[in-house]
């Protein structure tokens, strides 16, 4: 009998009786000694290493854990001296139907031929100029057939689109939907969905990353920054960014449009997003820093406090893209 996979997320939650709403609260500030058991046997695993903090155990419901996007396979392939390997999950939205002008940036790129074009051609690198798995995760509702017409045919068994469906979610008063927050639930429906990331291993380093950036030399930068030399308990959990052009208080919050992640770390990178929200209010919302750049902020924070944790955060260095305006800014960019 096929495995039935359950969303106990999202909108979801407000008709199973089983799990409502309140039981999924955003995340508390994480205690980074209690936060992970790291295994020192054999190689770690999504069963040996999900030691969330309490206060996260009595939030989050077990069936949410068992989700597969939270639990890659700790199967043969995987078991050492198997090496990470590396996927991308790209995030995009065709059609640009989250309004950024009334939040003060004009410049958002709304045009959906234009769009289009960038992601053609974005896809079309990736294609060709890497080795990568690809999962192009797209949530506006439009239709893919002249994007995945850039991939050649020998390259299509690596790359896989998909189509995430539009989730009517619940917000409080006055809160508006979150570009961040959308991209974080299109790739838990990747990681749930994909057929390519089906066969991830725990070690596995997965990216997400926003649609319109192609990294040069992406698996290089890396290897050499991340993987090189290392094994076991010293290899990445989360790599966050570290652009150049980074001014605000790193502290408090991370870059997140390239954020990689090991496989068996996902509910920690992504839990809050499939969190719903409905129940709070506009403050308790706003106050509680729901976004990925504030979340991972967080997280990184706590893991440095942490020396068992602290060797698990691997800083990139800036990424050289392919140069592209930034949806949101419509900032030019080179690096990221």
């Amino acid at each position: 009998m096929a495995a039935q996979h359950h969303n106990y997320s999202l909108a979801n939650c407000s008709t199973a009786a089983q799990w409502p709403c309140h039981h999924f609260l955003p995340p508390p500030v994480y205690d980074a000694p209690e936060f992970r058991r790291l295994s020192s046997t054999r190689h770690w695993s999504a069963s040996s290493t999900r030691g969330l903090t309490r206060e996260t155990k009595e939030m989050l419901p077990a069936a949410m854990a068992l989700e597969p996007w939270a639990n890659p396979v700790d199967a043969e392939w995987c078991a050492p001296p198997a090496r990470p390997r590396i996927f991308v999950i790209m995030t995009a939205a065709v059609q640009a139907f989250v309004n950024l002008a009334r939040r003060g940036l004009k410049n958002q790129q709304r045009n959906t031929t234009e769009r289009r074009e960038m992601y053609e051609q974005t896809v079309r690198r990736w294609a060709t100029a890497s080795n990568v798995g690809v999962v192009f995760a797209e949530n506006s509702g439009a239709d893919l057939g002249s994007i995945e017409a850039q991939v050649p045919p020998w390259r299509r068994e690596r790359f896989e689109f998909l189509s995430v469906p539009r989730m009517n979610e619940k917000l409080p008063p006055r809160a508006r939907p979150d570009v961040g927050r959308l991209e974080a639930q299109a790739i838990v429906y990747a990681l749930n969905n994909s057929q390519l990331l089906a066969t991830r291993c725990p070690h596995d380093l997965v990216f997400g990353c926003t649609g319109r950036y192609f990294i040069h030399d992406f698996e290089h930068l890396v290897h050499r920054q991340c993987l090189k030399g290392k094994s076991g308990d010293e290899l990445p959990l989360v790599t966050p960014q570290k652009p150049e052009w980074v001014m605000r208080n790193t502290a408090r919050e991370r870059e997140t449009s390239v954020l990689g992640f090991a496989a068996g770390f996902a509910l920690e990178i992504f839990g809050w997003s499939v969190m719903p929200v409905g129940h709070l209010t506009f403050q308790q919302y706003a106050g509680a820093g729901i976004g990925s750049e504030v979340h991972l902020g967080k997280l990184v924070k706590h893991m440095d406090a942490s020396p068992a944790l602290k060797k698990r955060v691997c800083d990139l260095p800036p990424l050289p893209i392919m140069p592209v305006r930034e949806g949101s800014s419509g900032i030019y960019r080179e690096s990221v």
